[in-house]
């Protein structure tokens, strides 16, 4: 995060004049004396709050070639003339797109002055912005700790508490959705001013800031058994969270080992994915590790001891002390808890990565421990059929070259995503064991978490398949590797070629997770999904669509990828007759026709709004470095099966009761009832309640008739009073 954070702060604040309009890349501008102006995005950048940043013009270029400069020392700026100079009216707007200045040195080819002036960052044009001491302070941080990844750190809270640094927290945790939903003391980021980050800003400084308990949720678990504890914390809270993550990063992010990939900046389920497809070549077993409740059991003590061992600030420690402390409520009883990180917290998946860090270089040490050999043996009943010229027997028989048990030569291949870990062992099952019990003493003893024994598979490469982030894997079996031909002088061999992990996508489980969710019937028949009924046909496809692309990206390197059809076929039909029964056409076919094969939405202007195509099912064969790698198949199934839409207007929609166009009102509520309770009291308020929405369109006539009483809407039946 905090490598990229300055290549991302104009991305992440957004280049705006006043009137919040986006400034270009570069324009040209002619102005009074024969000049041309240059300006760049980066002229200023604008901030709700305020200017966070200048970059100062120092050159204009004449269209005869000369460079004229403006001295802003003596405050000489670009627009009215003052001798030769150009006075600037302020930062750029609409109407002036002159700014405040920047920085910015071109150099001019002589022969043609336009084809001089590039794009920011190219050869022909030099430029320096300066970043604010926030910024500076952070990456001079950050470096530090790459070029020693055992430096002593002091005065970091210095660092946290600029003004800078808490507005880009600020910045990165706004626009998400789950920040803006109130903890215990019901405050937003609404209203929020530069006032606040001043006092905030003092507060830190002087220890005098503390958390607020979070607000306490269950909620069920994908495999319907039990619940998993959530904290949800307040929105302002997670802006000084946010902010110790910054610094968490810039110390611990470089001394992390490359197996672990969980919550890490350019890291995912992809990338410990492909380590997997590029080391675990030839492993005999696999160990799939599972922590007990890894969030739910860390030591405090622990946890500030080892980071104590990189901070020696008290200010930022005792800062730590208090996020762990602050508890919770639930059930209007407040809990202090003893162990374990906040659930939610933005900290948490760092302070989980500090911890397992730890097990990392167990495993690592343990690796070296374990490395016997340099090549395995050769297969001597291999070696004789080959030497007396039977290689078809050796084919026939899938006699491999090299000893499958040969007890000289092991190897062991790690990777780690947060508290899930897949060890590979070219070795014994017992080595496996053994090794098992040599990580499960020491997460008990030095990190005092638990190693589940039972969920711990042990589980044959070839034989088997273990489970990894969502995927089956395992290893070609001798008998399906593929032949390839060897020319060795004149005599022309057919060998056994060796083969990379098989990664296949779970299609059976997939399955069931539709099935659990309500896109399939027993058996994977694709049925309707009754609770999408509510929405716009264009919404619905979208929404269908978006699920399918959701697997297909994160299974793009699935060596079974086209068995993803059976897959494509349920969303796709199921996403039909969920058509077929808002609309009342009864079957798939008759919505065939209505939209085509493809499923294409349009809009009263024929455009295509929606779609649902078919899709090629070659196997793309590529791994993504994206936030969709992120997310786990099987935990993106159980969020979009739940999703509402509730983010466009829907002025322009038809009534809900009777279905006209003209005269289209929004109805508002104050508060979304239970929707269980709604749906006996009032039909369109329970319609609101499962749309998710305090605002539903209803036609002029029916809303003064809804608000009269005149209209009883009763399980989805629409009645006039009789006493009207």
């Amino acid at each position: 995060m905090v490598e990229k954070l300055f290549e991302r702060i104009s991305a992440s604040y957004s280049s705006y004049g006043e009137d919040n309009k986006s400034l270009q890349p570069f324009m040209l501008v002619e102005v009074p004396g024969n000049l041309l102006r240059l300006f760049f995005s980066t002229l200023e950048c604008y901030h709700p709050l305020g200017p966070l940043f200048y970059v100062e013009i120092l050159g204009l270029i004449r269209s005869d070639g000369q460079v004229a400069r403006s001295n802003l020392k003596e405050g000489r700026h670009l627009k009215e003339p003052i001798g030769e100079q150009y006075k600037n009216s302020g930062s750029p707007d609409g109407r002036k797109f002159w700014g405040d200045g920047g920085l910015v040195v071109v150099r001019k080819n002589k022969s043609k002055l336009l084809s001089s002036i590039l794009a920011k960052g190219s050869r022909g044009i030099s430029t320096k912005v300066s970043l604010p001491a926030g910024f500076e302070k952070l990456g001079n941080l950050r470096n530090e700790n790459a070029k020693n990844t055992k430096i002593i750190n002091t005065k970091v809270l210095d660092v946290m508490c600029d003004t800078d640094v808490l507005i880009a927290a600020y910045t990165k945790i706004k626009s998400s959705p789950g920040n803006m939903t109130p903890g215990m003391d019901s405050e937003t980021l609404d209203g929020i001013n530069l006032s606040w980050f001043e006092k905030l800003k003092k507060e830190l400084r002087t220890n005098a800031f503390q958390f607020k308990p979070a607000r306490r949720i269950e909620i069920p678990k994908s495999n319907g058994k039990g619940t998993r504890p959530l904290g949800i914390a307040s929105p302002r809270d997670k802006i000084v969270q946010c902010a110790m993550l910054f610094i968490l990063e810039a110390i611990f992010e470089p001394s992390f080992l490359i197996h672990s990939h969980g919550f890490r900046p350019n890291k995912g389920c992809h990338t410990a994915l492909k380590e997997v497809k590029n080391t675990f070549s030839s492993v005999n077993w696999f160990i799939e590790g599972d922590i007990s409740k890894c969030f739910d059991t860390f030591d405090h003590k622990l946890l500030v001891h080892l980071i104590s061992k990189r901070i020696k600030d008290k200010g930022f420690i005792d800062l730590l002390h208090k996020a762990l402390k602050a508890g919770y409520m639930f059930q209007g009883q407040f809990y202090s808890p003893e162990i374990g990180t906040p659930q939610g917290s933005i900290v948490s998946p760092i302070l989980c990565n500090i911890i397992l860090h730890g097990l990392d270089q167990f495993v690592l040490d343990l690796q070296k421990e374990f490395t016997v050999g340099t090549r395995r043996k050769l297969n001597p009943i291999w070696r004789k059929l080959t030497r007396n010229g039977q290689i078809k027997e050796v084919h026939d028989r899938n006699i491999g070259s090299r000893m499958h048990n040969d007890s000289n030569y092991k190897r062991l291949k790690y990777v780690r995503y947060a508290d899930d870990f897949l060890i590979g062992i070219i070795g014994s099952q017992i080595d496996c064991i053994t090794i098992r019990e040599k990580i499960h003493n020491f997460l008990l003893k030095d990190l005092k978490l638990n190693l589940n024994l039972d969920k711990t598979k042990i589980t044959n490469a070839r034989d088997d398949t273990a489970h990894f982030l969502g995927t089956d894997i395992s290893i070609t079996p001798l008998a399906n590797r593929p032949l390839r031909l060897v020319i060795r002088g004149n005599t022309t061999f057919r060998m056994k070629s060796n083969t990379r992990p098989l990664l296949m996508a779970p299609i059976s489980k997939l399955v069931e997770k539709l099935t659990e969710k309500g896109f399939a019937r027993n058996g994977g028949k694709p049925t309707r999904a009754a609770r999408f009924l509510h929405f716009d046909e264009s919404k619905i496809v979208n929404h269908f669509k978006q699920i399918w692309t959701g697997l297909s990206m994160y299974y793009s390197f699935a060596d079974n990828y086209g068995s993803l059809g059976r897959i494509h076929y349920i969303i796709k039909y199921s996403c039909v007759l969920t058509l077929a029964s808002k609309l009342k056409l009864k079957t798939a076919k008759k919505v065939f026709t209505k939209f085509g094969k493809n499923i294409s939405i349009r809009d009263k202007d024929n455009k295509i709004v929606a779609n649902f195509p078919n899709v090629p099912l070659a196997k793309p064969r590529c791994f993504h470095i994206t936030k969709i790698s992120d997310i786990n198949p099987m935990a993106r199934l159980e969020k979009l099966a739940k999703a509402t839409f509730n983010s466009k207007s829907v002025l322009g929609s038809p009534c809900t009761i009777c279905g006209n166009c003209k005269k289209i009102e929004m109805h508002h509520v104050r508060k979304l009832r239970d929707s269980s309770r709604a749906i006996k009291l009032d039909y369109m308020t329970s319609m609101m309640s499962r749309m998710n929405r305090k605002q539903i369109p209803i036609c002029k006539p029916c809303h003064i008739k809804y608000h009269k009483g005149e209209l009883l809407l009763f399980n989805n039946s629409i009645e006039a009073d009789p006493y009207s």
